[in-house]
């Protein structure tokens, strides 16, 4: 516990924040994004800002600096503002929606996943996990997708059956992740459809019958 904590200055936060940003959790994204941007290059960096531009915000790109306009050292510090980048500035504003802004998380991973970009994929998620966790936020990133959970429990045991040698359940499994990520509302009616498959899909593995049955 924190010394302003300890001595009553400020509450200790022990409630789960679910359906927007905190100010703490949006400055965590932020910073995430900032040690990405270090951890790549500015040209990689540009490009991937272009594709959340046009493809997960469905905006302009204009403002985007092309490669002959980028100077490495202040696309990367600047001063300090980063109000030249347009990922941070979009997180940052508090009149953008908060899921427009996770959408950006799981953009940027498939992003980065799709170039190759396995190290820096292990980093930005690992963060984002911890801060989450630390900040008492009520999402966690689970195979790419942001989802709602609100212990560690919940989240090692869905990692779990991911881990089964099942291609049917797992199949149900990731669609079931997918239905709850749909934001700002989860699909839960479909993300429990996909999760009793799932179980029934198991069931049918142990048994080795066609038609479900729990007694055996």
């Amino acid at each position: 516990m924190k010394f302003s904590e300890r001595n009553g200055y400020i509450e200790p936060s022990d409630v789960i924040i679910v359906g927007k940003l905190t100010p703490e959790v949006e400055n965590s994204i932020c910073n995430c994004f900032i040690d990405l941007l270090v951890d790549t290059n500015p040209i990689f960096f540009r490009e991937l800002e272009r594709s959340v531009q046009r493809y997960c915000l469905n905006s302009s790109i204009d403002r985007i600096p092309s490669i002959s306009n980028i100077d490495s050292a202040s696309y990367i510090f600047g001063n300090k503002s980063y109000q030249h980048l347009a990922i941070i500035p979009f997180i940052s504003n508090k009149q953008n929606e908060w899921w427009k802004k996770i959408d950006i998380i799981e953009y940027t991973i498939t992003y980065l996943s799709d170039n190759q970009k396995e190290k820096e994929v292990i980093d930005f998620v690992s963060n984002l996990n911890e801060d989450f966790k630390r900040l008492n936020f009520g999402y966690r990133i689970l195979h790419n997708s942001v989802i709602q959970i609100t212990s560690d429990v919940e989240m090692q045991t869905i990692e779990r059956a991911l881990d089964l040698n099942n291609n049917s359940v797992k199949i149900h499994l990731h669609s079931a992740l997918e239905a709850l990520a749909i934001r700002p509302v989860g699909d839960y009616r479909n993300s429990i459809k996909e999760s009793i498959s799932a179980v029934e899909a198991f069931n049918r593995k142990i048994t080795g019958g066609k038609v479900l049955n729990f007694s055996k």
